[in-house]
């Protein structure tokens, strides 16, 4: 393993692997991700004065488009995460509402059959 600072360089069987330090990207970064995406795109939108370079459409500057796509990237990267967060959520839910269903009805049938996903837990 070599270390470069935060990354490092694992040699992983057949191919090299960077590793970062700072681990995943989880639900807090993900709402900063949200918030920057949604600063930078507001920017341009709030003080033109800073884009104007003698151009009369201060959206139109090279300046502002960049700061406006790279705040779209930004912003759907923690939105995706965060819609993936709520989706695997939701499944979860619905995998303990329908186990708790079940067991229920199987009780209620007279037989003591538990669902597979209690089995495995």
């Amino acid at each position: 393993m070599i270390g470069l600072g935060v990354l490092q360089i694992r040699w992983h069987g057949r191919r090299l692997l960077w590793v970062n330090n700072f681990g995943y990207m989880n639900s807090s970064n993900a709402v900063a991700f949200v918030v920057l995406g949604s600063l930078m795109n507001a920017v341009p939108t709030v003080a033109p004065q800073i884009f104007t370079e003698g151009i009369l459409i201060a959206d139109m500057t090279p300046s502002a488009l960049w700061l406006r796509f790279m705040g779209l990237v930004v912003g759907l990267i923690g939105g995706s995460h965060l819609l993936r967060e709520g989706i695997a959520s939701i499944r979860i839910a619905s995998r303990a509402t329908l186990a708790r269903v079940r067991t229920q009805t199987a009780s209620a049938n007279g037989r003591t059959v538990a669902s597979r996903s209690l089995q495995t837990a």
